[in-house]
């Protein structure tokens, strides 16, 4: 195989494994979501789309001397698809996570996200990169 077959084959295997862990989670959802638990999704969504916009933009600028130092599942140099493909597969995965988490533990997951993905967007922000979706 060459390495853009086993990039094809790791892609493959990676959304297989999301939509089966879809189809269970949804199929034990919690009873107990409340309101609050949807706003600080949504919280953590914004957040996470802020840090995947920023981190987008650094993939077009390593001429400049930028990497991507504080994620350490996408390594120094990502290219744009892996961007797409981790916050594709993060961001509903954070959710499907909290979904199924005890409810007093779901507000600690939460906020966890969106203070780390706070700081990530502030933090690509600082170093001059833009939103690129």
């Amino acid at each position: 195989m060459t390495p853009s077959t086993d990039n094809h084959v790791r892609d493959a295997i990676l959304a297989t494994v999301f939509l089966l862990g879809l189809i269970a989670a949804l199929s034990a959802a919690a009873a107990d979501w409340s309101e609050a638990d949807t706003k600080r999704q949504i919280y953590f969504t914004v957040a996470a789309l802020g840090d995947y916009g920023t981190t987008k933009n650094l993939t077009r600028r390593y001429d400049e001397g930028y990497y991507e130092s504080w994620n350490k599942f996408l390594g120094d140099n990502p290219s744009p698809r892996q961007v797409d493909l981790y916050f594709a597969l993060w961001i509903p995965g954070h959710y499907l996570i909290a979904r199924r988490l005890d409810a007093d533990w779901r507000p600690v997951w939460q906020w966890g996200g969106v203070i780390a993905h706070t700081l990530a967007t502030i933090h690509n922000r600082q170093l001059g990169l833009k939103f690129e979706f």
